[in-house]
């Protein structure tokens, strides 16, 4: 196995489901329908693994058809099939392919998204969502037909929840006909599209050694109203500006990476604030310091979200989402903890995805600080 594709595949084990809805606005939260809890699966499916993949010539969002037999020969083509626009669910999953940009590249792939939601319902939506790195295609009329050929138009006239890998051949190469409620992995879709191809070339691996080698070409930003206090906290003197996390001052470095517009990130603010919290009743705080990087491709400054939610801590902002070259990941919300090692450069000790437990959290704080690894 070349060294291209266990660095990809080791980013692949990375990535979590991501949620990125832009919604600044409670107004336009409210507008994003709960279906609840829906029957798993209710359809057969009319293909297979192994098939020539039935071929389709859809309106997209960019005014013109698209078919699948036009990236015959030029891409392998991942067909993401969401089952209905303003659900929070689709609203979540599509935003996620943005940060899979680079590693889908690597792949020769590209995403076309299907749905059966009429081109006016899809193009409101999608404005409010936010810039989709996807074809967005509608399925409408004759309504679902592109679906029911694959065999995946349920009952009630919307899709699965499904994802079809095709290669450059047309071919069939993966199916994930998958549970509606929930949104499939993308750590699933890159570790398909590697036994299909190897990657053009290789990627930074999640984790590991911070160092400006491995994170040359990515530049991010302190934002927000104290950006003084930030770089005198930080211990940075001439710019706000960093090429490696390793010019912050600090024996120990916690980084949250989180989207403002995320839920699961609005949602675990107050507990990495518990843990900044700690760390200062503590006395640690000039050897502990604590991190946001944010992914996002708004032009808002962050001071909103900081005040919104009450964020204790510098935030740096990564609009050209290069957290793959910075810390490794590209999901959201991720907590890390590194130490410096002796060459002066951090290194990860440990990490957590999803939801925060502080206390626990600060307890691995500790026993990094103690540990023979710092």
């Amino acid at each position: 196995m070349g060294k291209a594709l266990i660095l990809s595949l080791a980013l692949a084990g990375a990535l979590t489901c991501s949620i990125s809805y832009s919604a600044e606005s409670g107004e336009r939260k409210e507008l994003i329908y709960q279906p609840g809890q829906l029957t798993p699966t209710s359809s057969r499916l009319n293909v297979k693994v192994g098939d020539l993949a039935p071929d389709f010539n859809l309106q997209s969002l960019s005014g013109k058809k698209v078919s699948l037999t036009e990236f015959r020969g030029k891409k392998n083509v991942v067909i993401s099939f969401v089952p209905a626009a303003w659900t929070p669910v689709c609203s979540s999953q599509w935003p996620g392919y943005n940060r899979m940009a680079g590693l889908l590249d690597l792949y020769d792939a590209v995403v076309l998204g299907i749905s059966v939601d009429n081109i006016p319902s899809l193009y409101a939506w999608t404005r409010g969502i936010g810039e989709l790195r996807l074809n967005i295609l509608s399925d409408f009329w004759p309504h679902g037909k592109t679906a029911d050929c694959y065999g995946i138009l349920r009952p009630e006239g919307i899709t699965e929840r499904a994802i079809f890998i095709v290669d450059k051949e047309g071919i069939i190469r993966y199916i994930d006909v998958h549970d509606i409620n929930t949104s499939p992995e993308p750590a699933l879709l890159i570790q398909e599209l590697a036994k299909i191809q190897a990657p053009r070339s290789a990627q930074a691996a999640p984790g590991g050694t911070v160092t400006s080698k491995e994170t040359l070409g990515y530049k991010i930003s302190l934002e927000g109203p104290s950006k003084a206090a930030d770089m005198k906290y930080l211990g940075l003197v001439k710019s706000a500006e960093i090429t490696s996390l390793s010019e912050i001052k600090a024996q120990i470095l916690i980084v949250e990476v989180f989207d403002r517009y995320c839920p699961f990130c609005q949602g675990e603010a107050v507990n990495i604030d518990k843990v900044y919290e700690l760390v200062r009743e503590a006395g640690l705080s000039d050897k502990v310091k604590v991190i946001g990087l944010e992914i996002s491709t708004s032009k808002d400054d962050i001071a909103t979200y900081k005040e919104r939610f009450n964020v204790l801590f510098p935030i740096f902002v990564d609009r050209d989402n290069q957290s793959y070259k910075i810390v490794g990941i590209v999901n959201v919300p991720y907590f890390l903890i590194y130490y410096k090692g002796a060459d002066g450069e951090f290194k990860k000790y440990t990490f957590v995805k999803g939801k925060l437990d502080p206390e626990s959290f600060f307890r691995s704080v500790n026993e990094c600080m103690k540990s023979d690894k710092k």
